[in-house]
């Protein structure tokens, strides 16, 4: 099937140029004349050649007879008709003939044509992001180690932890930077000789021929701790790596790429928790830096939900959901920007949609970690309203998460009892009638009696034990 498919790529190639043809039996030592010409009939003839002379063919303006002689193949020969391969069929290589003196655009058109078939071959055999070998040259290259049975051979094998909440967070443009940075920490501690490959999305394979365990063992090591310096914005990554080494003729080249695969998710595993918790830990750092008051208005909230929470006799575990939540519903912020995350004014009608997105936008951050995994539907729901009119998916009643109906009530208190850029802040007994004005519609009747109740605790306590000075922050 290849090679009909790669014989029809060169008639279309000859029946393009007004020049003759070699096509030069290698092994043989046969050649084929072609007449390109459209005026000129299909001219196919062979002639026995001396073996090695592969520039053969007439001058392009000469009349092809149904005969070609070899008199009239050396003759050419003679003259300096020049020849460009172009591409080759199993054990036939094909040739352009040129008479360099006389034909300047013939000799461009040719150059061109080179320079494409070069350009496509290139693409064949690499990843066009990363410039490195691509799965199908890889291919190629671990069978050729079989047939040759190569020892010692040693594989490194590496999956890059987080490329997805990159492009989640930061957008695919930074996930390709991310791919690029580990192709070239790759380029920079493996050797000359070793074949990198990018053999999927975020996979990556180094065949190092004549390498021992010992030496691949020594290179596995100085690129896992290159690994650990290597961040995008503020978001750690982390490459899992593996390696493995065929040192017995007997031995499989894949049995190492097996070895390797093995070790490298045995380090992913192991790994995974403490990634996910760096990687919390800095999605707060950056939410902090597109809105400096997150972390108080986060403290706040959790503030009032962990109260609601004891009322609702919430398990541990619910518990901490909620505390997570109160700390990163905001997500969001950090994909659609500080100046659309910041509202120019509280009423939903006016909110940008770049800021009713932001949910969406959390719950895509949050279902790639695996410490928000469990948070990522109470993030996506905040904004759903009781009677049905909230968004992005217009949830009605105990449909909605129950953290999601805590979060909104809360959430909208703390807004309304904080500064903004657009108002001052209302006191406590003027929000709790604002929140009044929409039971039943944003908020559930139940849970607002709940959060009724802590605020109305909460005063008395003030009351008994005096003013704490907290003051008003920002949200």
């Amino acid at each position: 099937m290849r090679a009909r498919a790669r014989t029809a790529r060169i008639r279309r190639l000859i029946a393009s140029l007004a020049v003759l043809v070699c096509a030069v039996g290698c092994a043989t030592c046969f050649a084929t004349a072609l007449a390109a010409s459209s005026e000129s009939p299909f001219v196919s003839s062979t002639i026995e050649l001396i073996r090695g002379k592969q520039v053969l063919v007439a001058n392009a303006d000469s009349r092809v007879d149904r005969q070609v002689t070899a008199s009239m193949i050396f003759e050419a020969y003679r003259k300096e008709i020049y020849a460009l391969a172009v591409v080759s069929i199993g054990s036939t290589a094909v040739f352009i003939g040129l008479l360099l003196k006389k034909n300047h655009q013939l000799r461009k058109d040719i150059a061109e044509i080179k320079e494409r078939d070069e350009k496509i071959e290139y693409l064949t055999y690499h990843d066009k992001l990363t410039g490195l070998y691509n799965r199908t040259y890889l291919d190629g290259v671990i069978e050729n180690i079989e047939v040759k049975n190569q020892v010692p051979t040693s594989v490194l094998l590496g999956d890059v932890n987080g490329l997805k909440l990159v492009n989640d967070v930061l957008g695919h443009a930074a996930g390709d930077l991310l791919l690029q940075g580990i192709a070239r920490l790759l380029q920079q501690y493996c050797r000359p000789e070793d074949i990198i490959a990018r053999q999927g999305g975020d996979e990556y394979v180094v065949v190092m021929p004549k390498t021992s365990k010992e030496e691949a063992a020594r290179i596995h090591r100085s690129i896992l701790d290159a690994c650990e310096q290597h961040c995008v914005g503020l978001l750690p990554v982390h490459l899992s790596l593996g390696y493995g080494t065929k040192e017995k003729r007997r031995d499989s080249i894949r049995k190492a790429l097996g070895d390797a695969e093995r070790m490298m998710y045995e380090q992913k595993l192991m790994s995974s928790i403490s990634q996910s918790n760096g990687v919390v830990e800095n999605l707060e750092k950056y939410l902090e830096e597109k809105d400096p008051v997150a972390k108080q208005h986060g403290l706040r909230l959790w503030k009032h939900l962990s109260a609601m929470g004891d009322r609702l006799g919430l398990s541990g575990a619910e518990m901490e959901n909620l505390r997570m939540l109160s700390r990163m519903h905001d997500i969001g912020k950090i994909v659609i920007g500080e100046a659309a995350a910041a509202r120019s004014q509280h009423s939903a009608e006016d909110e940008s949609l770049q800021i009713r997105s932001y949910p969406e936008m959390g719950f895509r951050i949050a279902i790639s970690s695996q410490i928000l995994y469990s948070i990522a539907e109470h993030i996506l729901h905040q904004n759903e309203w009781w009677n049905g009119n909230g968004y992005p998916h217009g949830l009605q009643g105990e449909a909605i998460p129950l953290p999601s109906r805590m979060l909104t009530i809360a959430n909208a208190y703390d807004v309304m009892t904080t500064d903004r850029p657009y108002r001052s802040a209302l006191d406590s007994e003027s929000a709790i009638r604002e929140l009044e004005k929409s039971r039943g519609g944003q908020f559930d009747p139940n849970l607002l009696d709940v959060f009724i109740s802590v605020i109305e605790d909460e005063a008395r306590e003030r009351t008994v034990n005096g003013p704490e000075g907290e003051g008003n922050g920002s949200s």
